[in-house]
């Protein structure tokens, strides 16, 4: 699989997280009407995760970091991801895994 890819990075982070007990997770489909949301939604042990992937070097444009803000300041656990490695430090940063 290709890594350098942000489809192959969401599918290998949607493995990992659904892979998890207690975890559930989406690739969230955009559109125009839906433009800046963040391109996985997850459950990870009772919480709610919602994650932006960028290829490594990347980063979220200042609309993605808006909405991902929003999210935050209602309680949802964010980042701005470009691997598995990434997703795994930020659940160990909020005690979703060990």
């Amino acid at each position: 699989m290709d890594t350098s890819r942000e489809s192959a990075i969401v599918h290998s982070i949607l493995k990992y997280i659904k892979g998890l007990p207690r975890c559930y997770a989406e690739k969230t489909n955009g559109n125009s009407f839906k433009s800046g949301q963040p391109d996985i939604d997850a459950v990870v042990a009772g919480r709610a995760v919602k994650l932006e992937v960028k290829r490594p070097g990347q980063d979220a444009t200042p609309l993605q970091k808006r909405i991902l803000e929003t999210w935050a300041l209602a309680g949802c656990i964010t980042g701005v991801v470009t691997s598995v490695e990434d997703v795994k430090t930020l659940f160990k940063n909020h005690g979703l895994v060990r």
